[in-house]
């Protein structure tokens, strides 16, 4: 797990790009955008890997998937949000946060394969609307967060790198979770 690039890429073909240069990308990798979604009332909203997840069952993370299109990855990561927490959640992207890698192992049927990954993460904020898991064979359930006081165990290998760069923002992230724009 290693942090990328510190500045935004507009879309796929830019990160694409912009990596080139990265001696930490992995030659072949797919490309995941991420929201690190906070709610009004400062908590972090994760989701819970469930049975049908391709790896780390049990494993809270962001919430977001695999980037389907060339367009612009904010896009993306709206049409994630939709297909994760359905149309009624209102979600406000507030920042970039991040490219970051990771690093994967999957075991299914005798067969272990590595699935390196490029996530694109931003800083979002829940504003209204109810959450829905519109995939639960894939998500079992929402976990908040308080303080993002959460055992890194819990977490993805991505969701370990989130936290240990939402714990980097210091007073930044303070100054989000009580209302500020960034």
């Amino acid at each position: 797990m290693a942090r990328l690039l510190d500045t935004e890429p507009t879309t796929l073909a830019e990160l694409r790009e912009q990596l080139k240069s990265s001696p930490q990308a992995s030659a072949e990798f797919s490309v995941a955008v991420e929201a690190l979604v906070f709610d009004s009332s400062g908590r972090w909203v994760l989701l819970e890997r469930g049975a049908g997840a391709q790896d780390e069952h049990g494993k809270l993370e962001g919430i977001g998937g695999r980037v389907e299109s060339d367009g612009r990855l904010r896009d993306e990561l709206m049409r994630e949000l939709r297909e994760e927490i359905g149309e009624s959640a209102q979600v406000e992207i507030a920042r970039f946060l991040e490219v970051k890698s990771d690093t994967v192992v999957v075991q299914r049927d005798c067969e272990t394969r590595t699935n390196h990954w490029v996530i694109v993460s931003y800083l979002c904020r829940w504003t209204s609307g109810n959450l829905e898991l519109m995939e639960p064979e894939k998500n079992s359930r929402f976990v908040f967060v308080e303080s993002l006081n959460v055992d890194p165990a819990r977490l993805s290998t991505s969701g370990r790198q989130s936290l240990a760069s939402l714990r980097g923002l210091g007073g930044e992230l303070r100054s989000f979770l009580n209302g500020a724009d960034l």
